[in-house]
C-alpha cells in the first residue's frame, strides 16, 4: 500500500485536481491522507469527501510543511509514502510506475514536469524539471539535490529512521 499525503494550507482553489489526478491512478492500493495545516479558505471534510470519498482527513494548527508531512507519516497506514503537495497533479501512471520500480532502494525519483498557467487557465510554458538529477556522495546514501516533492516514492521504515 502506498501512503498519499497531502498536506493543505489555503489551497482550497487546487486541491480537486490532485484529489482527481489520484482517483485517475492505475494503482489502486492508495491510503490517501489529507491534512489540513490551518486553512482560513473554507476548506473542510465534506468538500473533499464530495471529490474523493476514500480520503483521510485532519484538521491541526498551522504549523508548516514539515511538521505536517510528518504526521502524515505517523498517521500512514502504508510502506510506501508519497507526498502530493496540494497544487499539483499527477499523470495516471505515476504511482504505479514508482511502485513497480522501487524494489529493495529506500527511495526513487521519477522525472516530472512543471506546467505553468496564465491567468486564463491556458498553458504557457512546460518544462522538464531537472533533465539529469545531479548526485553527490555523502556518507552510504547519494543525496539528490532535488527541490520537488511530487516525483519521489519512499519506504516509510526509511523516513523513519532518518527523523
Amino acid at each position: 500500500m502506498v501512503s498519499v499525503i497531502i498536506p493543505v494550507y489555503n489551497n482550497k482553489d487546487y486541491i480537486k485536481n490532485a484529489l482527481l489526478s489520484l482517483r485517475k491512478q492505475t494503482y489502486k492500493n492508495l491510503d490517501i491522507i489529507v491534512i489540513n495545516d490551518g486553512s482560513t479558505d473554507g476548506l473542510d471534510f465534506d468538500y473533499i469527501k464530495n471529490i474523493i470519498p476514500n480520503v483521510r482527513y485532519y484538521n491541526k494548527q498551522n504549523e508548516g510543511l514539515g511538521l505536517t508531512r510528518n504526521l502524515g507519516i505517523e498517521l500512514a497506514k502504508g510502506n510506501y509514502i508519497f507526498f502530493l503537495d496540494a497544487d499539483d497533479t499527477l499523470p495516471p501512471n505515476a504511482i504505479k510506475i514508482l511502485r513497480d520500480t522501487i524494489n529493495d532502494m529506500d527511495f526513487i525519483i521519477g522525472q516530472c514536469k512543471k506546467i505553468y498557467f496564465n491567468k486564463n487557465n491556458k498553458i504557457y510554458k512546460e518544462v522538464i524539471w531537472k533533465k539529469q538529477l545531479e548526485k553527490q556522495k555523502v556518507n552510504k546514501y547519494n543525496f539528490i539535490i532535488d527541490t520537488i516533492a511530487t516525483n519521489k516514492l519512499y519506504k516509510k521504515d526509511f523516513l523513519i529512521q532518518k527523523k
